[in-house]
C-alpha cells in the first residue's frame, strides 16, 4: 500500500489518501491484485487528484475487475478533485459520495513558446499532447453533465468547484 497516507482497514476496506501518481496507484494495485477476486472490496478514497496516466491505469484495473465479477464501491470522501473526479466518472463500479466537493479544471504546463515554435521540438510536442489531453477531459466534462458556462469558465483557465449534491448528480448522470 502507499506509504503514510494509506491503509488497509480489513482486509476487504481499503483508505486511499493521496496523490495519484505511479508510486501510489502501483502500489494501490499491488496489494487490490492479492485479494480474493470473489470478495467484494470497499475503497474509501480522496484526493487532490494527480497524474493523468496513472489514473487511467487504475481506472482500466477496476474495469478489469468489475468486467471479471469483482464487485467494488468507491467511496468518495473528503476531496475527489481534478484526476481524482474522473476516477469515479469513468469506473464501472459503484460510487458512495460522502461530505465530498471537486474541483475540475484542465491541465496547464510552462511552456517555452519561443522553443515550441520549433516545428520538431519537444516542447511542440508536449504542448500537442497537453492540448489532446485537455479536449479529452472536456468531452468527459461535457457528457458528464457539467454545463456550458462552467466548461467556458473551465476553457479560460478557472477551476470550477463542485459540492457533494452536485457531484451526486453528475454520477448518477455517467453512463447516460
Amino acid at each position: 500500500m502507499p506509504e503514510n497516507a494509506n491503509s488497509v482497514l480489513r482486509e476487504d476496506v481499503i483508505k486511499f489518501s493521496g496523490i495519484i501518481n505511479d508510486e501510489n496507484i502501483s502500489r494501490l494495485i499491488s496489494y487490490i491484485s492479492t485479494l480474493d477476486i470473489n470478495a467484494p472490496l470497499r475503497i474509501y478514497f480522496t484526493t487532490p487528484g494527480g497524474e493523468i496516466n496513472n489514473g487511467d491505469i487504475f481506472i482500466d484495473y477496476l474495469n478489469h475487475l468489475v468486467k471479471n465479477g469483482k464487485i467494488i464501491t468507491l467511496i468518495a470522501s473528503w476531496e475527489m478533485s481534478s484526476m481524482g473526479l474522473i476516477i469515479p466518472l469513468k469506473a464501472n463500479c459503484d460510487i458512495e459520495l460522502l461530505n465530498t466537493y471537486s474541483i475540475l479544471h484542465i491541465g496547464t504546463r510552462n511552456l517555452d513558446y519561443r522553443e515550441s515554435l520549433k516545428k520538431d521540438s519537444i516542447e511542440s510536442f508536449n504542448y500537442i499532447i497537453l492540448e489532446k489531453t485537455n479536449q479529452r477531459l472536456l468531452k468527459l466534462y461535457e457528457e458528464s453533465g457539467i454545463t456550458e458556462q462552467e466548461i467556458d469558465s473551465i476553457k479560460r483557465g478557472n477551476d470550477v468547484f463542485l459540492d457533494t449534491e452536485r457531484l451526486r448528480c453528475l454520477i448518477k448522470h455517467r453512463g447516460n
